[in-house]
């Protein structure tokens, strides 16, 4: 995606990605979706899917890998990972990749229209309204430190809004864990 967007805005693209997921997997009948700061989708706490944006001055490159028939073995993954989950779990048979990217390609385009009319505030509201482990305590890791506080919301930006100890903390970025 090319844009002259600031890249704190391109970034808010994960957002849109998150959503466009939760809408398809709705559609196509999975329930107990939440969304994680900030770019992981769960179902029943499990990961189903991840987001990664990299980015290059004015492009963003939105990847998005869902576990559709399998997912990495437990042991493979960090101890403090979230639990994998894939679809063949959930559904009764998984989704045909092509029509699960055509899915999803339309309601990411669907967001991306909505955030183009009427700016980020929709999105973090809609976005908010999935979250989760919103109002509970959550843990942030930061490069040589971890801020563990209650996770309050996410501000204009898309940063994380942590109320700790020592105060409230916005957090641009960090890896969530529970």
């Amino acid at each position: 995606m090319h844009s002259d967007e600031p890249l704190p805005a391109l970034a808010q693209r994960s957002f849109i990605a998150a959503l466009a997921l939760f809408d398809v997997l709705s559609e196509l009948g999975v329930s107990d979706i939440s969304l994680k700061w900030p770019n992981d989708v769960l179902v029943h706490g499990r990961k189903l899917a991840g987001i990664l944006l990299t980015s290059t001055p004015g492009t963003i490159v939105v990847g998005i890998g869902v576990n559709l028939a399998a997912s990495p073995h437990p042991a493979s993954l960090p101890e403090d990972a979230t639990a994998p989950i894939h679809l063949g779990e959930v559904l009764h048979s998984p989704p045909d990749p092509e029509a699960f990217l055509t899915l999803l390609a339309s309601a990411f385009q669907r967001f991306e229209k909505q955030m183009c009319n009427y700016g980020f505030a929709p999105i973090r509201e809609t976005w908010l309204s999935h979250a989760a482990r919103l109002g509970e305590v959550i843990h942030a890791r930061l490069p040589g430190r971890t801020e563990s506080g209650t996770f309050e919301t996410i501000d204009e930006t898309g940063a994380l809004v942590l109320r700790t100890a020592k105060g409230r903390i916005t957090l641009p970025a960090a890896e969530v864990f529970f």
